[in-house]
């Protein structure tokens, strides 16, 4: 405990800037740019993954990074930055992670309509259609394949299955579209025979589960936003029409109350935030400080 607030002036109140600020920073450059005003047309995975592991290192390089040089692990050892900084970069990217969806579904609005073809509010995320029929003789699918997992040892079967909605206009007979997505997972160290039986396997029951899919159960809609899944539907509405003069709008079934739809997330921004700052308080206690540096 020696030194100990002598470190906490010296290093605390820069890691709760370089946190705070940060992920302020980045909720406030998606909403201006990409929710708000529709600027920038960044897949909204790019901030759902990337932007949290990537961006912290920025700040904490700059501003962390020269406060964290006073500590040792002890006289003789090496220096001790790393471990807080790992702490920071996990702290700050549980925070925008989880602040992220919370900003997404937060700011995005409901339209609630007769019809897919009455007007709505541009900016509107989310639809209550009271009456649609879907268009059972242009369904089309596609199917991705993506590795995860440490290592990018599983293989992710993503397949995505479209069906056009009834319109009364000719010129949007192909502009409104119903996705829904079927994901599967299994090791990717499969044989290629294996692989193959299994994605079989699954894309067959993934036809079933569409054609019998309760479509007009959901309580409300998402428009599906620039995004991986978007692509995916893109491709599928694709290999059924040609969208050279269209840009397509796809929306998906969401169960449940619209006034749900954020969860606890804003509480567990804050419950990351809580834990993060404990952990590098307590093991702020253990590195010596060094007067020389």
């Amino acid at each position: 405990m020696k030194n100990y607030a002598t470190k906490f002036k010296h290093i605390v109140p820069t890691f709760l800037f370089v946190v705070v600020a940060s992920t302020f920073f980045v909720l406030l450059f998606r909403w201006v740019f990409t929710i708000n005003s529709n600027i920038l047309h960044i897949k909204e995975d790019i901030f759902d993954m990337w932007v949290p592991i990537i961006f912290p290192w920025i700040p904490i390089t700059i501003w962390l990074t020269p406060k964290l040089k006073v500590l040792k692990i002890n006289r003789k050892g090496s220096d001790a930055p790393l471990l807080f900084k790992f702490i920071a970069w996990a702290t700050m990217t549980a925070m925008m992670i989880i602040s992220n969806s919370y900003l997404k579904t937060a700011t995005g609005s409901l339209a609630e309509i007769n019809t897919i073809e009455e007007a709505f509010n541009p900016n509107a995320s989310y639809l209550k259609i009271n009456d649609f029929e879907i268009d059972r003789d242009y369904g089309s699918s596609h199917t991705e394949f993506r590795t995860s997992g440490k290592y990018g040892r599983k293989l992710n079967f993503d397949s995505y299955f479209v069906y056009p909605l009834k319109v009364e206009s000719a010129e949007n007979k192909f502009k409104y579209w119903y996705g829904v997505e079927m994901h599967e997972q299994i090791s990717k160290s499969l044989e290629p025979e294996e692989k193959e039986e299994k994605y079989q396997v699954f894309f067959k029951q993934a036809i079933e589960d569409f054609k019998n899919y309760k479509f007009y159960e959901a309580d409300y809609f998402e428009i599906v936003p620039h995004s991986i899944d978007r692509d995916g539907f893109i491709n599928a509405i694709k290999r059924q029409e040609n969208l050279s003069d269209i840009q397509p709008v796809i929306i998906r079934p969401k169960k449940g109350l619209y006034t749900n739809k954020n969860g606890h997330k804003l509480g567990w921004v804050f419950g990351s935030f809580a834990i993060g700052f404990s952990i590098f308080l307590f093991v702020l206690k253990f590195p010596v400080y060094s007067s020389k540096k």
